[in-house]
């Protein structure tokens, strides 16, 4: 009976095992199938919390805020005005660089220096600044540059007179600096007006030297 016993003891322990063995692979296989799971709710999570965040992205959006003011654009000018003693006229081409500006002008006057008619064909080629404002509309821009002027007058019979125009007949040149302020009315047109001043190399040393200023109309093409 002992031995017995003894048998049937080990024979329970022997089925215990195999159970146990038989049960690993089902709990390897659930820890497996929750980690999938696990990891499966986190990349939603995470997907979702993003797209959440592109979607208040989209939602505060409203548009590019341009300043037109710091585009590059290509402009043209024509304006008439005052001299000292004539009127002018002229055209004008100007490159807008984010603020930066490259301008071409020609202009042609006429009038009267020295008491004897006078005309005059000027070209001038300056580079400036465009002033930063928070405003569209208006717009101050500061030039500087090199001008070249064919001066003709018509010379009387006052020899003192025609003696000293005589040194101011033909082409001349200096410098130029010019003060612009333009209002916008639409992407197209503005209106400006300018003051521009010349220095002639020559001027005598009393002469305060030449300046116009005018009012215009500037086309964005």
């Amino acid at each position: 009976p002992c031995k017995e016993k003894k048998k049937n003891t080990s024979g329970s322990t022997h089925t215990h095992m195999q159970h146990t063995d038989k049960g690993m692979p089902l709990i390897l296989i659930s820890f497996l199938l929750l980690s999938i799971g696990v990891n499966a709710q986190k990349q939603r999570n995470r997907y979702k919390r993003k797209r959440q965040v592109n979607q208040k992205k989209i939602m505060k959006y409203k548009g590019p805020k341009l300043n037109t003011s710091s585009l590059k654009m290509n402009s043209f000018d024509v304006l008439g005005g005052l001299g000292e003693k004539s009127y002018i006229i002229g055209l004008g081409y100007t490159r807008d660089m984010e603020n930066k500006l490259v301008r071409v002008q020609v202009s042609y006057e006429k009038g009267k220096y020295f008491e004897v008619d006078y005309k005059g064909v000027y070209f001038s080629f300056m580079g400036g600044y465009k002033l930063k404002n928070k405003s569209e509309k208006f717009q101050l821009s500061a030039l500087m540059g090199a001008i070249t002027v064919n001066d003709r007058f018509s010379f009387n019979n006052n020899k003192e007179i025609s003696d000293k125009l005589e040194r101011y007949n033909g082409m001349n040149y200096g410098i130029t600096g010019m003060i612009d302020v333009s209002y916008k009315v639409s992407n197209v047109v503005s209106f400006f007006g300018m003051f521009q001043q010349m220095n002639i190399a020559t001027m005598q040393k009393n002469q305060r030297g030449r300046w116009n200023t005018g009012l215009g109309i500037r086309f964005v093409p």
